[in-house]
């Protein structure tokens, strides 16, 4: 809370229980994602408006402060601003493929107004540590025990900061994983003076890397009135942006606004707060304080190998045809082929889906009829705002699949 009086609760517990952490607002918590346990957290981070990132545990017997915050948590780092989001990734991602009591190797990224701070180290789980209740974590903390104090040992690990400079107020950061079984593909940064965005390099997490920086193919989508975005998430090829009125979608290939939508009606009046996501249903909710709102995308891919074939990247266009039209590509194969066996009708797909991507061209041209039937890519938004039920679809404006045939002729010439 802005005001410094933070609670504590969980299913067993009938209203909040408060710490006493005077003087210390909690802005961001990276949460354990893996923890099994409702009877404690298992080690967390917490960052802080006044910079510091701090480790602790809390459970059913939460121990409460007997006068100071140090006394029971162990800071790691003070960045001397406020953070805005952890993030802490770990690798390989499921805690189920490491034996107990192995280290894990993990990244953790700190968000601060134009600074995007990340650390690389190994943490160990130690179950005995992690199956104790609060009272009995909050002893071995005093006792100087850590599960992340290796992580920010800058002379054992990798510590790196990006910066972009605005004058922005405010910052947040998000990633796309598409389960929690493996690792995050993309992250995406507000900053003052747009989006930035890019990959991650699996190449840098391994053990004795030498990969310079944790993230690749890195840009800044340039924006205007940067301070006006409240939050944003990310999908697998949109950033989507929450303002006060309304939800934007941009495509972070090509940079095109593809969705715009006031959110007014769905929240009824409400001012909105944020966006959060579930990596496990991989879904998007917008968030009021008396509301939560659903925003979903479906057919995200059907239109993104026109991208791709428009930037010459013809591997990457013919990856997402084929995933995309896969069903209607076969049907066209037989019916050009009637007089052959199931067995044979077979066999050309499979050679053309193997070679280069022009000769791929012939077969994608039978389906200029059949895409018709193809679902275009949409947004839809559906939620409880109190006992009323809201649902609205709104499609998004993607180009007719003709244009795509018209491409292939030129390029064909």
């Amino acid at each position: 809370m802005s005001s410094g009086l933070n609670f504590y609760t969980n299913n067993s517990f009938k209203i909040p229980k408060r710490l006493r952490a005077k003087d210390h607002v909690f802005n961001c918590i990276a949460w354990n994602r893996f923890n099994n346990s409702e009877a404690t957290t298992q080690p967390i981070l917490i960052g802080t408006t006044k910079g510091g990132i701090y480790e602790t545990i809390f459970g059913d017997q939460s121990f409460l402060p007997r006068s100071t915050l140090e006394q029971y948590w162990i800071q790691h780092k003070n960045l001397e601003e406020p953070i805005f989001n952890l993030e802490l990734l770990r690798i390989p991602p499921s805690s189920i493929n490491v034996i107990a009591g192995d280290q894990q190797r993990t990244v953790l990224f700190a968000v601060t107004l134009n600074k995007l701070h990340y650390w690389s180290g190994m943490i160990n789980f130690d179950p005995k540590f992690t199956a104790m209740v609060a009272q009995n974590a909050a002893s071995a903390l005093g006792a100087d025990y850590s599960t992340f104090s290796d992580m920010f040992n800058e002379s054992l690990n990798k510590y790196r900061i990006k910066e972009q400079r605005g004058a922005n107020q405010r910052s947040s950061f998000t990633i796309y994983q598409p389960n929690l079984n493996t690792v995050a593909r993309k992250f995406a940064m507000l900053t003052g003076i747009g989006i930035y965005t890019g990959n991650f390099d699996a190449a840098y997490l391994e053990p004795n890397s030498s990969s310079p920086s944790v993230t690749t193919h890195a840009k800044l989508i340039r924006m205007e009135n940067c301070e006006n975005i409240l939050d944003i998430k990310l999908t697998e090829f949109h950033v989507i942006l929450l303002l006060q009125d309304r939800i934007k979608a941009i495509n972070v290939l090509d940079e095109a606004l593809v969705y715009c939508q006031s959110v007014l009606t769905a929240t009824r009046g409400d001012p909105v707060l944020g966006l959060c996501s579930d990596v496990v249903t991989n879904r998007t909710w917008l968030f009021t304080q008396s509301s939560l709102i659903e925003l979903s995308v479906s057919n995200e891919k059907d239109h993104v190998w026109r991208i791709y074939l428009k930037n010459g990247d013809y591997e990457k266009a013919r990856e997402f045809c084929l995933v995309s039209l896969r069903i209607h590509l076969t049907l066209s194969v037989e019916r050009r082929q009637p007089q052959r066996s199931q067995h044979s009708r077979s066999r050309p797909l499979l050679r053309y889906g193997k070679v280069s991507f022009p000769p791929l061209f012939k077969y994608l041209g039978y389906l200029r009829v059949a895409y018709s039937k193809i679902m275009k890519p949409k947004f839809f938004i559906t939620g409880k705002v109190g006992y009323r039920l809201v649902h609205s679809v709104i499609c998004l404006p993607w180009s007719n699949f003709v244009d795509f045939f018209d491409r292939l002729r030129e390029i064909e010439g």
